[in-house]
């Protein structure tokens, strides 16, 4: 279950680059004059068979962000307390400079880089996973959310240096329920 949560969260953080994919892709001709008509369905499907892929990507993505949403809006764990912490949003940019400007440079007309794009983004997403990283997501900032690392107390235990992912603003002191993505170390959390 919670690797299923990292790699819908690594599938999301792609959108922003299927979405410039898609934009890179899209082969509309459009010419306006006395004698325009439409090109016809075929050949529109024919000359957009990759930005097809990157538009069902991107709506995969979509669909993931409401899952996601979902699945961490019902039973939460007891309140914690927010001792300490500190604004991370920097993460999200970090992850957009160094991850999903350089791959939109790759010329996914040529099946050779398409493939090797599609190989890249799975050594990615693994890595991402196994190394906890999955959080650094634009699509998150882009819907709101916030990243801080905190120190909390949990069950009358301090835990520091926790990551979280939170819907609006934190504070310290503030009175949070989590749900733990993974153990101890990055919870999605709404503030009471």
């Amino acid at each position: 279950m919670k690797n299923k949560i990292k790699i819908e969260l690594y599938f999301m953080s792609l959108s922003v680059l299927f979405f410039f994919l898609i934009l890179k892709t899209l082969d509309i001709p459009i010419y306006i004059g006395p004698d325009m008509q439409f090109v016809g369905w075929k050949y529109l499907l024919c000359e957009n068979i990759i930005a097809i892929i990157f538009i069902c990507l991107l709506i995969i993505s979509i669909i993931m962000r409401k899952r996601f949403q979902n699945s961490l809006s019902g039973n939460t764990d007891i309140s914690s307390k927010i001792l300490r912490v500190k604004n991370i949003n920097y993460n999200y940019l970090m992850f957009f400079v160094t991850y999903i400007i350089p791959l939109i440079c790759f010329d996914v007309s040529d099946v050779r880089e398409f493939i090797i794009l599609i190989f890249l983004l799975i050594v990615l997403g693994i890595l991402f996973v196994k190394t906890n990283v999955y959080y650094q997501n634009p699509t998150l900032a882009l819907m709101g959310f916030n990243l801080y690392e905190v120190d909390m107390t949990y069950k009358g235990t301090e835990i520091n240096n926790v990551i979280v992912i939170v819907e609006g603003k934190l504070y310290k002191n503030d009175n949070i329920n989590k749900h733990a993505i993974d153990e101890n170390e990055i919870f999605y959390c709404k503030t009471n």
